[in-house]
């Protein structure tokens, strides 16, 4: 006999949460003495950018990044990264050495990032919409000893270098023309292009010893009030966020699978009000035909498969994935 079903959800954000971080669970919290505060940290949490790394390393040749035509799968940005990391060495780029990422989203950043930090060094971010006098601003306040920049912000910076002391080493993605300065390099002739990232040898992890608390970025801020502020981060700052935000989209799901395993029927048709704060939905652009684009404007964090469409415009459907419906064990 079906039971009947629950009001949705049947458990809240805070119950899944505390699930979540019960002893023994992978999202387990505890304790630990950080610069003399006590502090709750992830206990599973990978403790540096370049354990996570590693674990990154397992997926093989699964693709990774997706860029236009550019291809890289986890192997091969995993060399990518390496490479980096053994030129940054090359270079004399030690531990606690500021590295400046300036670029728009390129497979090559991500690369960058890991490259640096898994030697120790601290990635300096600056924002790439900042103009050359503000790009010579956070290059001289974070001391940065090597640059990467794409070919826009390599001419934006170009007349601001003999401003920049620190700077000794730039490498520029991308660039067409002939190189405007001594200290600028071709990053491709590093890495190559994205799509031959597996011609590039395998490398090995480097042996600098790092610790959680070792710093890991600096993070500027915008400089709305005066001039930006760079934020230090460290290694266990990262990988805190990342395991926040998979313990909160973790904490929906279980909110959601609760309310799954109570459902008449494999497809649980729950109404979900067109209002509800509780469910914590979130909006994106539906992908449908015009007419349906009008109706559905609600859908879940699951893929935009999952929502289907009803006649009444005051409530939308929701369709679970096949590992969250009534009796799975996933």
């Amino acid at each position: 006999m079906n039971q009947p079903v629950k009001p949705w959800p049947t458990m809240s954000i805070a119950e899944a949460h505390k699930l979540l971080t019960a002893p023994g669970s992978p999202f387990e919290m505890d304790e630990a003495v950080i610069r003399g505060v006590k502090t709750r940290v992830w206990k599973n949490a990978p403790p540096t950018i370049r354990d996570l790394f590693a674990l990154g390393r397992a997926h093989g040749d699964k693709i990774f990044l997706v860029h236009e035509d550019d291809r890289s799968t986890f192997k091969t940005f995993s060399r990518a990264a390496l490479a980096v990391a053994a030129e940054l060495t090359r270079q004399g780029v030690k531990k606690g050495d500021r590295v400046a990422l300036i670029m728009r989203n390129l497979p090559e950043w991500p690369a960058i990032f890991f490259g640096a930090t898994i030697i120790g060094a601290i990635v300096t971010p600056l924002n790439a919409w900042w103009t050359g006098p503000e790009l010579e601003y956070g290059l001289v306040d974070s001391g940065s000893k090597v640059a990467f920049v794409d070919a826009e912000r390599l001419e934006r910076i170009a007349e601001h270098l003999v401003n920049c002391p620190d700077l000794k080493t730039i490498y520029v993605s991308r660039y067409q023309d002939e190189l405007p300065h001594p200290i600028v390099r071709r990053l491709e002739d590093t890495l190559g292009k994205v799509n031959d990232w597996g011609m590039l040898p395998a490398g090995e992890l480097p042996a600098t010893p790092l610790l959680p608390d070792d710093d890991a970025t600096i993070l500027y801020t915008s400089g709305t009030t005066g001039k930006p502020k760079g934020a230090l981060g460290t290694h266990r700052n990262m990988l805190s966020n990342i395991f926040a935000s998979a313990s909160a989209a973790a904490g929906s799901r279980t909110s959601s699978m609760n309310s799954a395993a109570n459902a008449s029927t494999s497809f649980c048709g729950t109404t979900i009000p067109r209002s509800s704060s509780s469910t914590r939905w979130r909006r994106r652009k539906c992908s449908r035909s015009s007419s349906m684009k009008k109706n559905i404007r609600w859908i879940s964090r699951w893929p935009k498969t999952n929502c289907r469409r009803r006649s009444d415009a005051a409530v939308r459907t929701c369709v679970w994935p096949a590992s969250l419906r009534a009796g799975s064990s996933t």
